[in-house]
């Protein structure tokens, strides 16, 4: 991964915003551009981990993101290709051409890990390559060493991006679905939440076919007010406030995802959990105006402030 600065747009850029949001210093999705918002997030990131609060993800900013979890790859080059990295690679595509771009599917190889990317590809008419004009393609990315062992953050280096932790790999329950727990950073920040919406996810994450991370519970007065500033909330009533919501996001191929299809698939498994363990409970996604995918929340009716 290069430096990142403000005004700097791609993939790296969107996933050091993914590494902030788990971190819960990003509320807005990871859109790939890096701007104010992101400046802000970094900043305070920097000042978490007692570096210059400049907003410049450099060499040391990601050492220490990457001792808390953020991977870093670098793009194959040509030399690097082999039969069984390019089937691989054609495997992803096949499965996945018609995901949006910047979708990432990791995977292991002759004792490497990897990252196929869909992105837009573009071969010339005439050129050895087919299919020749735009077309969806896989760009394969090889992850490298931890900082002590190679040093890889050289604004020189070769651009390449980071990815959050992988989830460990869920246990089946007795039907052969899929079984996720949450985890210990989801828990720390469901300190503070009202124990019916605790309990709700609680639950949700037993039945889900698809991970999720808890990005936010109970939120400061101050918080809220630096969110209403930078846009990212509309109020300063927030249910936040006094643990009467909480905000989840999916993982999707171990990645934060802020794709709506996969708010909606989770969305599901909360609603039915909800019924199972009688709560009601309002998702932000079904609201007509600012629609708000991680948000889940309890009425105001029924569970009046305080």
């Amino acid at each position: 991964m290069k430096t990142l600065i403000q005004g700097h747009r791609g993939p790296d850029v969107a996933q050091w915003q993914q590494f902030l949001i788990v971190e819960g210093l990003l509320t807005t999705g990871a859109d790939g551009i890096f701007g104010e918002k992101t400046a802000t997030a970094t900043r305070a990131f920097q000042e978490k981990e007692r570096l210059t609060p400049d907003a410049r993800v450099g060499k040391l900013t990601l050492a220490r993101a990457q001792a808390r979890g953020l991977k870093v790859y670098r793009p194959l080059k040509d030399g690097e290709l082999n039969a069984g990295l390019i089937a691989e690679a054609k495997r992803i595509l096949n499965a996945h051409w018609q995901d949006p771009f910047g979708s990432e599917f990791p995977f292991e190889f002759a004792g490497a890990s990897y990252l196929g990317r869909i992105e837009q590809h573009y071969h010339p008419p005439g050129g050895p390559r087919r299919p020749w004009g735009y077309h969806p393609g896989v760009t394969l990315l090889v992850r490298v060493g931890e900082p002590a062992q190679e040093e890889i953050f050289d604004e020189d280096a070769q651009e390449g991006d980071g990815d959050v932790a992988p989830s460990p790999t869920p246990p089946e329950g007795p039907s052969g679905a899929k079984r996720f727990t949450l985890s210990a950073r989801s828990r720390e920040r469901l300190r503070g939440v009202r124990p019916e919406l605790v309990k709700l996810i609680e639950r949700a994450i037993e039945i889900t076919d698809i991970d999720f991370l808890v990005v936010e519970g109970l939120r400061s007065i101050e918080r809220q007010r630096e969110l209403v500033r930078l846009g990212a909330s509309q109020t300063l009533n927030s249910r936040h406030l006094t643990g009467h919501a909480v905000d989840i996001a999916p993982i999707f191929a171990n990645t934060v995802s802020w794709h709506w299809p996969h708010f909606e698939q989770l969305a599901r498994f909360v609603k039915l959990a909800a019924s199972e363990v009688n709560v009601n409970a309002e998702w932000g996604g079904d609201w007509t105006s600012f629609r708000d995918g991680p948000h889940w929340q309890l009425p105001w009716k029924e569970f009046p402030r305080g």
